[in-house]
């Protein structure tokens, strides 16, 4: 009799078991819908019915080299940090360089979680169709999503030539103060800028590795460079400014939230981009391991440089002048 019984509740599936089974038939149905991109094996292989569409030549150091390049952190603090002095000030480019780090963290260690399940080229639009709502079509979902992916890359690849034209012709008009610039010179300068990226992406792919660790070095390196030279030469500020100081009432906003908010955004866009090495998938090796480890190291890593160049650059920001604007007229 305990036998018979033992026997009927081996036999007799569980809840759990089949809330699991329900869920796998649940991806089967939807991988029919959207497409099938294969299942990942160790070896960051596709196997099953999925097929390889690119060379896997991407490992650890390279890819995680990609994402602090591409996120460039300090470079981008030095480019953008005058927008917070006139939007909320020194305390909300600290306070708010370490809220972006810790919410960046956790939303690039989120989107690591469905990388180590499914890694895919689309990542967004694909696990947004996946985890669509039961009774919905995943396929709405995914093409919403998908185009939001595509038009926030489209703004930020834009972003980032145009910015480099504009260095360069700061460096120009240090070096010739009879050059006058013109928008249409950074145009042809932001377009020059991306001819070496384009050569290497469509002609020289097998470079791109090394080029990504050469560039990560480079990359700490002038840090440590622009660090040295600011403690030695610059004027100093005080603790007092670097931390407790806040401006508002300087860029025409009257309310103190849109403005902290303003300047917030300085210390968002130099850390995000973290996404960037979902996009990689095809490419590297043990993609479901090495995507999630790169993704949340660069992360963090862009993150940690980013605070320390913030507090070196506000320790050495000496006298703050503002100019005279029809919002203000104040000194610091």
């Amino acid at each position: 009799m305990a036998g018979n019984k033992t026997f009927q509740m081996m036999a007799e599936p569980t809840s759990a078991q089949s809330s699991t089974d329900d869920l796998r038939q649940r991806n089967v149905n939807r991988e029919k819908t959207i497409g099938n991109t294969g299942d990942y094996s160790r070896d960051g292989e596709n196997s099953g019915s999925g097929q390889d569409r690119l060379d896997r030549y991407l490992s650890s150091k390279p890819i995680v080299a990609f994402g602090l390049t591409l996120q460039a952190s300090w470079e981008a603090i030095a480019i953008s940090f005058q927008s917070v002095l006139v939007n909320g000030g020194p305390s909300t480019l600290v306070y708010g360089m370490i809220l972006s780090i810790f919410g960046s963290t956790a939303m690039a260690a989120t989107l690591a979680e469905l990388a180590s399940m499914k890694p895919c080229v689309g990542a967004q639009y694909r696990w947004t169709a996946m985890l669509a709502p039961r009774g919905t079509d995943p396929r709405f979902w995914g093409f919403i999503q998908g185009y939001l992916t595509v038009f926030a890359w489209n703004f930020a690849c834009a972003l980032n030539p145009f910015l480099m034209g504009g260095m360069i012709q700061g460096c120009i008009t240090l070096c010739d103060p009879s050059y006058v610039p013109q928008g249409w010179h950074n145009m042809l300068l932001s377009w020059a800028s991306m001819a070496l990226p384009i050569f290497c992406n469509v002609y020289a792919r097998r470079i791109l590795a090394p080029l990504e660790i050469a560039a990560a070095i480079l990359h700490v390196l002038g840090f440590i460079v622009f660090v040295v030279v600011l403690v030695v030469m610059a004027r100093r500020s005080t603790a007092d400014f670097v931390f407790e100081t806040a401006f508002y009432g300087l860029s025409g906003w009257e309310n103190k939230g849109v403005q902290w908010s303003i300047g917030l955004l300085a210390v968002i866009f130099p850390i995000g981009g973290y996404d960037s090495i979902l996009h990689m998938a095809d490419e590297v090796k043990d993609a479901p391991r090495k995507i999630p480890l790169a993704m949340v190291w660069a992360t963090i890593t862009s993150g940690i440089i980013g605070f320390a160049f913030i507090i070196v650059l506000l320790f050495c920001l000496g006298y703050v002048i503002f100019p005279a604007s029809p919002f203000h007229s104040n000194t610091c």
